[in-house]
């Protein structure tokens, strides 16, 4: 039998404390308050909202900007100030960025949350993303979860299982090609495996690539073989980062394909 998970809730007691509660009913949350403070009187006791919690935790106006590249925020208006039907979409589980290329860390993170929080009503789980209905019920868990995010520190299943799944596993090889500088000035094209994990990765790729030269090298490295969220015959941009990043993607910088084209 399913469980519907926890929702946040707080209550304000007569004394002036606020304390929230992990709970899935007002009788569950009651219940928890009592047993914490049992001679304090409850005056309110609410389900929180996500974009409530969200204001709470990170304050009213600075949770979009606190939370900038993991909540996306844009929509014509803020949550508060519509009629309830504005969705947050976590960026962190976003599956395929906007390049096409896929991002098997989101996918990872899309996995963890539909494990904890199937059943929500105000959560979806759609469109290879998961989102957040802000005047929807907020999950219990809801900041430990973008608090890890934003820390890089999301556990659940392991990444490497999602790299595997998807080709991208430490036992998986593919094939590179780079054009390599000779000692009289020329260069040659060399083609060369490579483990697919290290495709794209600014702090491997390069590493791995140059030990298989002899010198330095003067083109992109140039994917030759199948991989999720590349394309043969393209560069696989691990020189550049963010905004700058996507940009090489669109425009193809240094990809070669009127060399290298797939083997259909």
């Amino acid at each position: 039998m399913s469980t519907i998970p926890a929702t946040a809730w707080r209550a304000d007691y007569s004394n002036g404390y606020v304390d929230y509660y992990p709970a899935r009913s007002a009788a569950e949350a009651a219940a928890a308050s009592a047993a914490q403070y049992p001679d304090t009187e409850i005056i309110s006791l609410e389900r929180m909202t996500v974009w409530g919690l969200l204001a709470e935790s990170y304050g009213d106006e600075e949770w979009t900007t606190t939370l900038k590249g993991v909540v996306d925020t844009e929509h014509p208006r803020l949550p508060r100030q519509t009629c309830g039907h504005d969705w947050l979409v976590l960026a962190f589980t976003v599956g395929i960025d906007q390049t096409g290329r896929i991002v098997p860390e989101a996918i990872a993170h899309f996995r963890i949350l539909q494990q904890r929080w199937a059943g929500l009503d105000s959560v979806r789980f759609d469109g290879g993303r998961v989102s957040l209905n802000a005047n929807g019920a907020a999950p219990a868990d809801l900041i430990n979860v973008l608090e890890s995010a934003m820390a890089g520190e999301l556990v659940g299943p392991p990444i490497e299982d999602v790299r595997a799944e998807l080709g991208l596993g430490r036992n998986t090889f593919v094939r590179v090609a780079v054009s390599e500088l000779l000692d009289d000035g020329t260069d040659r094209w060399r083609v060369i495996e490579v483990p697919a994990e290290v495709i794209g990765e600014v702090d491997m790729e390069p590493d791995v690539v140059g030990k298989h030269l002899q010198g330095d090298w003067n083109s992109d490295v140039i994917l030759l073989d199948p991989l999720p969220g590349f394309r043969v015959g393209c560069a696989t941009f691990s020189q550049y980062s963010g905004v700058e990043a996507d940009e090489a993607r669109r425009g193809h910088w240094g990809c070669a394909h009127h060399l290298f084209r797939p083997a259909y």
